[in-house]
């Protein structure tokens, strides 16, 4: 079953009339600053105008709230929550100004015994009305305070990522950016609960389970905050992401390989018989198509499968790391129930899906490196499924420059038309390239084919 791990909400227990010690001094003046109050609250100030705060919670069965003590100790920044009158949790603040608008924040908290307990987590919360109508960027996730309640009250989750809100259309075009340490992200609605927005920060436990905190095991919660950060747009966040764009090398190709892609080639257009008019032994689409079966750019060369993909899909490009990649189109429709589903597909569509999946596989040190990187915990399901999604759409540009580089002038050779009306439908007239951000728009969606097979892709690899 999956679970949510922001669904249940404490009380807000933060004072604002107890404002005890500045954290931070202002000797320079910085136009933002925190403060720190005798209940172990951190205060946001814009100037003298409250923006926000920033408190840890402990829950224990039934959500039974636990609040920070007052401490007699707050010069020091160490404070005590007291669970069930014999148990207590230590907790040490510590915060820095690492520039006039950036702080980091670190709050440990430690049980002195052990103690079940169902949720530990840092809550930074604002004035909802302020940030209404403003756009947020959590990781991959782009969009709009919303006005309408949400369903579940969560706006966005995601794992080790910055959060931008702004800019405000309230705070004069205030920008805050919050930079996490390995935490677990929920932006949520939470104006049921006095009116605020919440960003809430854990170390990912089920919200249904209670577990043993055991004696000694520190929990901590690192994150910056950042005033006024230029806002992410969504093309920069793709231009980020890693692994980038890698060089081709080329093979040098025996003639024993050479011999290997001609088999294959032959092998193609006897299962296709419909491509056989487009190309003649020994031209030079034969010899380009030979050179990618032989392993120009793909170790160990690519074989020809002429079964039929599993799940059924239009074309598909197998690569297993160490071994001989294969190819496999169908020889009709299958992609789409709307787009002449079992209809058979017409010479040119064979010959474009063919040049994009060996395209496609010219990307493999791409796709192995994001597969490492993937079960090392270095990228984030969101970050994957893009990022393949990216990766194949440079497999089209590619295809796009040969399509007019090479094919067009090929095809006009043999007086034989370079694209017909099913062609033009499915990539649009000289094979339509996406920019990054209309790729992210069109295909980066949970209920979409491709989303949902490398979502399964991304969580078989971390196991």
């Amino acid at each position: 079953m999956k679970f949510n791990i922001f669904t249940h909400f404490g009380i807000i227990f933060f004072s604002f009339q107890f404002i005890w010690a500045s954290v931070l001094k202002d000797e320079d003046k910085n136009f933002f600053r925190m403060t720190l109050t005798k209940n172990g609250v951190l205060i946001m100030y814009e100037n003298e105008k409250q923006i926000g705060s920033i408190a840890p919670e402990i829950f224990t069965r039934g959500w039974e709230f636990h609040p920070i003590e007052s401490s007699k100790n707050i010069l020091k920044s160490k404070f005590e929550v007291g669970i069930n009158g014999e148990k207590k949790v230590l907790l040490d603040i510590n915060v820095k100004r690492l520039s006039g608008s950036v702080f980091r924040v670190e709050y440990t908290l430690m049980p002195e015994r052990s103690v079940e307990v169902i949720q530990v987590r840092t809550n930074i919360f604002f004035p909802y009305d302020e940030w209404l109508g403003s756009n947020y960027q959590l990781g991959l996730s782009f969009g709009i305070i919303p006005e309408a309640p949400v369903v579940g009250n969560i706006i966005s989750t995601a794992y080790d990522s910055s959060l931008v809100l702004g800019p405000s259309r309230i705070q004069k075009g205030l920008v805050i950016k919050l930079v996490p340490k390995d935490l677990y992200v929920g932006l949520q609605d939470s104006r049921i609960y006095g009116g605020k927005l919440y960003v809430i920060y854990t170390h990912g436990e089920s919200p249904y389970r209670a577990f043993n905190w055991k004696a000694g095991e520190k929990k901590v919660f690192d994150f910056d905050v950042i005033f006024n950060s230029e806002p992410s747009s969504l093309s920069k966040v793709l231009l980020s992401l890693e692994p980038k764009k890698s060089q081709l090398i080329s093979n040098t190709l025996s003639p024993i390989q050479l011999a290997w892609g001609e088999t294959q080639l032959e092998r193609l257009l006897n299962d296709r018989p419909v491509m056989t008019s487009y190309v003649h032994k020994g031209d030079d689409l034969w010899n380009w198509v030979v050179r990618q079966f032989a392993g120009e750019y793909v170790k160990n060369g690519i074989w020809w499968d002429a079964r039929n993909p599993e799940p059924l899909w239009n074309a598909k490009s197998n690569e297993d790391m160490g071994k001989r990649a294969s190819i496999q189109i169908t020889s009709n429709f299958y992609s789409n129930n709307y787009f002449h589903w079992g209809e058979p597909k017409t010479s040119c569509v064979l010959w474009f899906e063919l040049f994009y999946e060996m395209f496609n596989l010219q990307n493999l040190n791409l796709r192995y490196e994001l597969m490492d990187m993937a079960k090392q915990g270095k990228v984030t399901k969101e970050e994957y499924i893009i990022r393949i999604l990216l990766i194949e759409n440079q497999s089209l540009r590619s295809v796009h420059n040969f399509f007019h580089n090479i094919w067009i002038p090929h095809c006009r050779t043999l007086s034989l038309p370079y694209e017909d009306k099913f062609l033009i439908e499915l990539h649009g007239e000289g094979i339509k390239v996406l920019t990054d951000e209309e790729v992210y728009k069109k295909y980066f969606h949970p209920e979409l084919f491709r989303y949902k097979y490398y979502s399964e892709e991304y969580d078989r690899l971390k196991k």
